[in-house]
């Protein structure tokens, strides 16, 4: 077992902390990463959700046919990267590409830690309804000592999963010669985050990386880490090098290398994506709900997915939940009293089933993943306070936090 964590590396909390507020429109807190609010107390994401109504949508879907026209194939060759892993988004995209804008897309996707039956499905059906692709299967003991560092000390266990993936298609784009990649959705502006150069803009390039994506820890941080305790040799060392870093910035260059949003071309409405998608790729959402949340067709590819979302309730109060309720307010598919209720209900659900893959899949005990989660609750003392005990958030959109005026006796 490796030492006692007592430090972190995640740069959003070593930050300091404001104190929590609620968006008045939607559930999300100011707590999300970068999420500016503005003097009404209405969070980013809404107000982009009310800038997407003034946008001219036919002169988006215009330059996305120039853009296609610029780049498009007269033999068949592949023309584009369209990164994804057959879930409802990369779906979509592939479909919209492809099918109504004649590209000829590779798709690519950097597999999961390990697949659910469901996500592997969906993976199959979408490449049978007639797409090609690329999956990079990582040296699995590698991934997993990564896996188990970025649990650690930044508080994610998707760190290299997200990492591999932002680098697999530029490094992809590069070997193969294929400038153009799309990706689906802007997550900063979708959601709540940090909008400097990015509303009204089509791509994106990747010198804002690790701090867009990455808590401000670059793969070389997370690797001197585990050489520094003695986790990674130095063959592992080689092969994260190769994988989870982006090619150099000459090469870029000199391919040409162009990222672009989805979201930026065609208004991005994830309900509607799903729609597409089982029409046309076979997608097919959970039997049931995803733990943590009310939904059953996001996230569903793998099997430790939910400690991701338990480490973002846990450092910043924000769970699966409430991060599928804020989008679906801001939709108009509930009101905001029914996203408090779903958030009140799921967000705090323990997402027991997923605890238990990981703790398999890195090899640890039940006892260091509880002290490595007990460890991200004191960093975040402006979210959480322990009440006899038990860790109880300071404020809740229900006002019976805490800290909350009036708090219930009874809680």
């Amino acid at each position: 077992m490796l030492k006692t964590i007592n430090t972190t590396l995640d740069y959003e909390l070593l930050k300091e902390r404001k104190e929590v507020k609620f968006c008045k429109r939607c559930v999300l807190s100011n707590q999300r990463p970068r999420t500016e609010f503005d003097k009404f107390g209405i969070c980013s994401a809404c107000n982009y959700k009310d800038r997407k109504k003034t946008i001219d949508w036919k002169k988006r879907n215009s330059e996305l046919k120039e853009l296609c026209d610029k780049f498009r194939s007269r033999n068949g060759q592949y023309d584009v990267i369209v990164p994804g892993s057959g879930g409802k988004d990369s779906a979509y995209v592939a479909h919209i590409l492809k099918n109504e804008f004649s590209m000829h897309p590779l798709c690519i996707t950097w597999a999961p830690h390990d697949y659910t039956q469901i996500g592997l499905k969906n993976f199959n059906d979408f490449t049978k309804s007639g797409f090609d692709n690329l999956t990079c299967f990582q040296d699995g003991k590698v991934h997993s000592k990564l896996s188990l560092l970025g649990f650690e000390y930044v508080g994610d266990n998707f760190l290299p999963f997200v990492h591999g993936q932002k680098a697999y298609a530029f490094n992809l784009s590069v070997k193969l010669n294929i400038p153009l990649m799309f990706y689906g959705e802007c997550g900063p502006v979708e959601y709540g985050g940090d909008t400097k150069n990015k509303i009204d803009q089509p791509k994106e390039s990747f010198e804002n990386w690790d701090l867009n994506y990455f808590k401000g820890v670059n793969i070389n941080k997370i690797l001197d880490k585990g050489r520094e305790l003695g986790i990674l040799n130095k063959e592992d060392l080689d092969k994260s090098y190769d994988f989870y870093r982006h090619p150099p910035k000459k090469e870029i260059d000199r391919v040409g290398c162009e990222m672009h949003w989805m979201s930026y071309y065609k208004e991005w409405l994830p309900q509607e994506n799903y729609y597409t998608a089982a029409e046309h790729t076979g997608f097919t959402p959970r039997l049931g709900r995803s733990q943590s949340t009310y939904t059953r067709f996001a996230s569903l590819d793998d099997s430790t997915d939910g400690v991701h979302w338990l480490l973002g309730y846990v450092k910043f109060g924000l769970g699966r939940a409430t991060s599928d309720a804020a989008h679906e307010v801001r939709e108009g598919q509930y009101t905001r009293d029914e996203g408090i209720h779903l958030v009140k209900k799921y967000d705090h659900e323990v997402p027991e089933e997923d605890i238990n893959n990981f703790i398999n899949y890195v090899g640890i005990n039940r006892e260091h993943f509880d002290e490595v989660i007990e460890f991200y609750y004191t960093q975040s003392p402006n979210v959480w306070k322990k009440v006899n005990g038990k860790w109880r958030l300071r404020h809740t959109l229900t006002n019976d936090g805490c800290d909350d005026n009036p708090y219930p006796k009874n809680k």
